[in-house]
């Protein structure tokens, strides 16, 4: 699993729409409280944390793998050189998400994740995300982009569980909205559809991802 993440992000290094936010990122900042702690899990090459961190957050930014974090980092002292702006309080940390956080209980005001929370069967999902309510503060918020049935993927490969397939080197999990709100049932719903796109995307008029904005319910 390690080597098609590596390979997977070697792919998209230098690409345009890697050097910007994601269009979910910039859809739903304003759901968003105006300041305070941000955990983005699976930040890969980085963009959203810088986002965010823009923004006035506290950016957490995590990954699965040392060099994907790394260049993540990298990426983020670039941008900010770039702008001849000091880079603001940015922290990088290799996280597992199916394993613990380690954090402790009500650390963060939002935990936010483009297109990473959809590779787990569903007791790992059911734990994950337990974990980020877990981590959450009281009346914190929850932004998550994921894989849709709508997907023209969807249905192909190995079929592991329901809505679960083994394909393209590693195992996907396609969410419809009842499914999103199933596995974030402890949050209010703020926003919840299927019209959520992203850069690579945009050019095929594909814009069926699942788009989730939630608070954490008390």
């Amino acid at each position: 699993m390690s080597d098609y993440w590596e390979e997977l992000h070697k792919r998209y290094d230098g690409l345009d729409w890697t050097e910007k936010p994601s269009i979910f990122a910039e859809e739903i900042v304003e759901y968003l409280p105006k300041n305070g702690t941000l955990l983005d899990l699976g930040a890969g090459q980085g963009q959203d944390s810088v986002y965010f961190a823009q923004a006035g957050f506290a950016v957490f930014s995590t990954d699965i793998e040392v060099g994907i974090i790394e260049r993540a980092d990298e990426y983020s002292k670039e941008f900010f050189g770039k702008l001849d702006k000091p880079r603001p309080g940015m922290r990088f940390q290799v996280v597992d998400l199916q394993k613990k956080f380690p954090f402790e209980e009500n650390t963060f005001n939002i935990v936010y994740s483009h297109l990473a929370l959809h590779y787990f069967n569903k007791e790992s999902t059911e734990k994950l995300f337990s974990e980020i309510y877990r981590v959450l503060k009281p009346g914190g918020v929850l932004a998550f982009l994921v894989n849709s049935v709508s997907d023209p993927e969807f249905n192909t490969g190995k079929k592991l569980e329901e809505g679960y397939f083994d394909t393209e080197g590693t195992h996907k999990r396609y969410f419809s909205v009842k499914d999103a709100k199933y596995f974030a049932k402890n949050f209010d719903v703020i926003l919840c559809d299927d019209q959520g796109e992203t850069y690579k995307d945009q050019d095929k008029g594909v814009h069926n991802l699942i788009r989730f904005v939630g608070k954490k319910l008390e």
